[in-house]
């Protein structure tokens, strides 16, 4: 295995027992002081998944807005352990770190100073924080960095389901529609010149905006829009018949 690998896998098993240290000592806290560790929201996802297994809707549980999903995700909480979800929430905090590596290689960056940037988040304990009082951001954050890193590999198919199902999770990921849009491209992201597109034009023409659209309308992006917008679209229909 190389050094640059070893370095990741080191600072990501410090970035677990950081968190896993701070969610003990959240069990502590929560158990002996009146201002408690873990989010008001975990109570409320946890609430959700206990009426998911009584085999009701999840919006009995007032104040529960969020997708069904993520309280079917969390019925372990009530059959296995009540913080079965920050043990999910940590794992995807991980996984963020992990893919800021894996992205920041694919731009070229040196592997090394990868890991250094990288290791800004797995061993920010203000972000450690935030997935071990049981705030789900962690999620969300993984299904939108998987998504561009499944993009940088040109696996469109999966990169569109994960970013429906990122969008139907919390609905401010439809910001980065343009971005992941511009980037499906047959050719690689160097910020070069690309050639070989059709004849240019003067920029005052309409001849030169007509084919900058119509070079951008390709399949690999109607695909993707067709794909990801189904994936929202169903999943919320679910949601609305709970």
């Amino acid at each position: 295995m190389s050094k640059s690998k070893l370095s990741i896998t080191f600072i990501s098993i410090i970035a677990v027992v950081l968190r896993l240290t701070m969610l003990v000592y959240g069990e502590w806290q929560d158990a002996n002081m009146q201002v408690k560790y873990t989010d008001v929201d975990y109570k409320v996802f946890s609430d959700a998944a206990r009426f998911v297994t009584l085999g009701e809707s999840p919006y009995k549980r007032s104040t529960y807005r969020y997708t069904p999903l993520l309280a079917f995700l969390l019925t372990p909480n009530i059959y296995i352990h009540k913080s079965f979800g920050k043990f999910v929430f940590i794992l995807a905090d991980i996984v963020v770190g992990v893919l800021i590596h894996k992205i920041l290689c694919l731009r070229g960056l040196n592997e090394q100073k990868a890991v250094n940037y990288s290791s800004l988040w797995l061993l920010n304990p203000i972000v450690a924080s935030i997935s071990t009082r049981g705030n789900a951001e962690s999620l969300l954050g993984a299904m939108v960095l998987l998504t561009l890193y499944c993009i940088f590999v040109k696996k469109f198919f999966f990169a569109s389901i994960l970013y429906g199902l990122s969008v139907h999770f919390k609905i401010y990921p439809i910001i980065y529609a343009l971005p992941l849009l511009v980037f499906l491209d047959e050719e690689d992201y160097q910020g070069l010149r690309r050639k070989g597109k059709g004849k240019e034009y003067d920029k005052n023409s309409w001849r030169y905006w007509v084919g900058k659209i119509s070079r951008f309308v390709t399949p690999a992006r109607i695909e993707f829009a067709l794909i990801s917008g189904s994936v929202f679209f169903v999943l919320n229909g679910i949601m609305y018949l709970l």
